[in-house]
């Protein structure tokens, strides 16, 4: 996420990458958050308070994890109700399984070929 926002600031773009959880391969986003340091009841407080410092300068949010449970619902909700765009992408493995893809019900499915 910071390499594409740093393309997309070459090309005249707002972008900004915000990491949730720590890079296990050291990339550094414009935001780390490094919300799994911290225990479960300071992360969830640190969510809620972040909603509104996070949300409101941004017009849309693009997600690239497969752990939704770490963006509750309660942020989406917010998002939503103040007209923000949501786009989560997945790259990981479980959205490759052939057994789960079919499960979707979406023609446009790909499975990788391994």
């Amino acid at each position: 996420m910071p390499i594409m926002c740093e393309g997309l600031r070459k090309f005249g773009t707002d972008a900004t990458s915000c990491s949730l959880l720590s890079y296990k391969f050291g990339f550094r986003a414009d935001i780390n958050m490094h919300w799994d340091d911290l225990t479960k009841e300071e992360s969830s407080k640190k969510r809620d308070d972040s909603y509104n410092h996070f949300i409101q300068p941004y017009d849309i949010f693009h997600f690239h994890f497969s752990r939704i449970d770490i963006m509750p619902s309660k942020a989406v909700r917010v998002m939503k109700k103040k007209g923000k765009k949501i786009v989560i992408q997945h790259r990981r493995s479980e959205v490759r399984k052939l057994s789960v893809a079919r499960k979707m019900n979406n023609p446009y499915v790909q499975v990788k070929k391994y």
